[in-house]
């Protein structure tokens, strides 16, 4: 109100009450005292009130920013500590991950697992920068464990589950006794749909025990309890690889009958690469009638005498140089690896000459160097070793490509096929052989052999053993006896190759055309024929299925497919992999086995069928659509990895583990 009155009344009021507060003894006080004492005492409440409204917003201010800090404070603390749970938890899953793979690692290269009692400290010494390094703490029991009770069973349990489902191949063979059990381990050849190959991995061991441990019906009982315990059913299996011992291949007590009671389809049969091994072993022994020359014995009593003897090597070397020629290692000879005796049998023929002269010039008393001094001396021992150096490639050759890793059972057939024809060259005339099936070949008849001096010993072998016949050093009586054991050895070899080795198989003349190389020389009664031999795997038997397979086969001879400048080198395995994958696509131009439409979800069956012993796999795939007017199928034939056993095998790596940056 007092904003809103005029001057004069507002110095009237003011002059009134200066007069009446005035005591009537003092002298009043001039209005412009009374003015100033009024603006001081308002300017002095005004500032009072301002005063107070500061310091309450001040105040306020305080108090929100306080609960502000503090509520920054506690998110800051929460997310550090978020942060460094997050960041302990990552560094312990990289450091489990580390661990893993450096178990998995020492599995795959067969290291014993106390080495890894002194990786923790290492790394640790060599990566102090590292958080993994620091906290990686995997011991020899650790290691163990995560092997035995985390990696194991959770791949065997997708082994398993594969079992179920797919067909696969059974492969055993027991191990050597020496203990109370005997190990029998039962691996498996599967295909895996991620890697779109054929994965081999082990299942059981298979131990048994006591004075029937190695019977038939003891280890049969063992695979039936595997399979059994993991509800695997016998009507996946579709081969058994085993050797050739009767306990396994029997027509009646053994392994394989059992398992054809549980599955008269499964493919069993032997080794090849024994049957390989053996022909020759038989065909060095009819040698050995006639000429007394055994190239084994000479192999190993060479390599026994400068085993471990630095002595015996050192006057060997001098020798060596005065021969002009470099020492070299004596190869040792081992009788059960089947590609060790060429190998020996060259280094003998590099170091002949100073061998020669080595075993001559001393006088040794032991039965061992009288041997060799006898062997040495003979003129006729260098044509023996070259004789061998020139035949044992032909076996080396086929026993190699059946324990090459790649796909070979489409190449099985017509690969033995020219083994023998091989073989027959170089002792039968032309005439015999041209237009000859394998098996109609008159190898045994006298005219059909060519004589003595036209035999196919080869070129070197020819040429030393004229040189010493000119130079006087043998007679022609033991040219003769040579030429006739050289005979003796094709004819022996031709022969058991001919009973052993599986050339009427039919399955291995039907496979060929897996073989892209060879598949305009087939039809579709190839194809039909693994319909046929396994109808409750593939239950596709009527008219307008075998119409539709016919066209899809000749869909597949007429496809374009792009070689490499090597033939040798194109995959198979990988071109029917990625074969079995593709779907909705054109054949013709495109690289596919079909054209369809409207795909819906598939089943798909497939097939293994193994070349035992060098275990082939074949797979077809069919997928069964519905909804498009009834029954269609894909044909999608792999060939895959193939497996050698030998009277030794036993897998070293009991889990291939697949594993990221591994390179497993």
């Amino acid at each position: 109100m007092a904003l809103t009155m005029s001057g004069k009344k507002q110095k009237s009021i003011r002059s009134f009450w200066a007069a009446k507060i005035q005591p009537p003894k003092k002298v009043a006080r001039s209005e412009e005292m009374v003015e100033e004492t009024m603006e001081k005492t308002e300017r002095e409440t005004v500032g009072e009130i301002v005063t107070a409204e500061t310091t309450e917003e001040e105040r306020v201010e305080k108090t929100v920013e306080e609960t502000v800090e503090e509520m920054v404070e506690e998110m800051v603390e929460e997310r550090m500590k978020e942060t460094a749970e997050e960041t302990a938890e990552e560094t312990a899953e990289t450091t489990r991950r580390a661990e893993v793979k450096v178990a998995v690692a020492m599995v795959q290269h067969n290291v014993p697992f106390a080495v890894s009692d002194h990786f923790s400290p290492l790394l640790k010494e060599c990566f102090r920068d590292s958080t993994t390094a620091q906290n990686f703490k995997c011991a020899s029991t650790k290691t163990t464990c995560i092997i035995n009770e985390a990696v194991a069973p959770h791949f065997k349990n997708k082994l398993v589950m594969k079992m179920r489902d797919n067909p696969f191949t059974l492969i055993t063979d027991g191990s050597n006794d020496t203990g109370q059990e005997k190990m029998n381990p039962l691996t498996v050849r599967v295909f895996d749909s991620d890697s779109g190959k054929v994965v081999h991995r082990f299942l059981d061991m298979c131990t048994t025990s006591g004075r029937s441990c190695g019977t038939a019906e003891v280890i049969f009982q063992k695979m039936n309890e595997v399979l059994q315990k993991h509800a695997i059913p016998w009507g996946n299996c579709v081969s058994l690889s085993i050797d050739n011992a009767p306990v396994n291949t029997g027509a009646r007590n053994s392994i394989a009958s059992r398992i054809l009671n549980e599955n008269a389809n499964t493919y069993i049969h032997g080794c090849p690469c024994h049957i390989i091994h053996n022909t020759a072993k038989e065909a060095g022994l009819r040698f050995l009638e006639v000429t007394g020359f055994d190239p084994e014995d000479l192999a190993v009593d060479v390599g026994y005498w400068f085993k471990g003897s630095t002595n015996r090597k050192g006057y060997l070397s001098e020798f060596c140089e005065f021969h002009g020629s470099e020492y070299m290692e004596i190869l040792q000879h081992i009788s059960i690896r089947w590609l060790s005796l060429e190998r020996c049998l060259t280094r003998l023929l590099q170091q002949y000459e100073p061998l020669t002269s080595y075993f001559k010039s001393l006088n040794e008393k032991q039965p061992r160097f009288r041997r060799l001094v006898d062997a040495f001396s003979n003129p006729l021992t260098e044509v023996y070793l070259l004789f061998y150096q020139a035949t044992l490639p032909a076996f080396s050759t086929l026993n190699l490509l059946l324990q090459r890793e790649k796909s070979s059972i489409f190449l099985l057939h017509e690969e033995m096929t020219k083994f023998i024809r091989k073989l027959c060259a170089k002792f039968l005339k032309l005439a015999a052989l041209q237009n000859q099936d394998v098996h109609e070949i008159q190898y045994k008849d006298p005219s059909n052999q060519l004589p003595g001096e036209k035999l196919n010993i080869g070129f070197i072998t020819r040429a030393t053993l004229n040189r010493l016949l000119d130079a006087g050093d043998i007679t022609p009586q033991q040219v003769e006896r040579f030429q006739q054991a050289a005979l003796a050895f094709l004819l022996r070899a031709v022969e058991y190759a001919m009973n052993k080795l599986p050339l009427r198989e039919t399955l291995l003349k039907h496979a060929k055309f897996v073989d892209v190389q060879q598949r305009t020389e087939c039809g579709v009664e190839d194809a039909l024929y693994f319909v046929e031999r396994f109808p409750e795997l593939l239950p596709f038997h009527g008219p307008q299925e075998h119409d539709q397979l016919s066209e899809e086969f000749l869909d597949y001879q007429l496809m374009d497919i792009p070689m490499p400048q090597d033939p040798a080198t194109f995959d198979t395995e990988a071109f029917w992999g990625n074969m079995s994958s593709l779907k909705n696509r054109s054949l013709r131009g495109q690289h596919t086995l079909f054209n369809r439409s409207t795909r819906r979800k598939a089943k798909r069956t497939t097939i293994l069928l193994l070349h035992v012993g060098k275990v082939e796999v074949l797979k077809l795939g069919w997928v069964k659509e519905k909804g498009v007017g009834g029954r269609f199928f894909i044909l999608s034939i792999l060939s895959l990895v193939d497996v050698s056993l030998s009277s030794s095998f036993c897998p070293r790596v009991f889990f291939m583990v697949d594993m990221p940056g591994t390179g497993t």
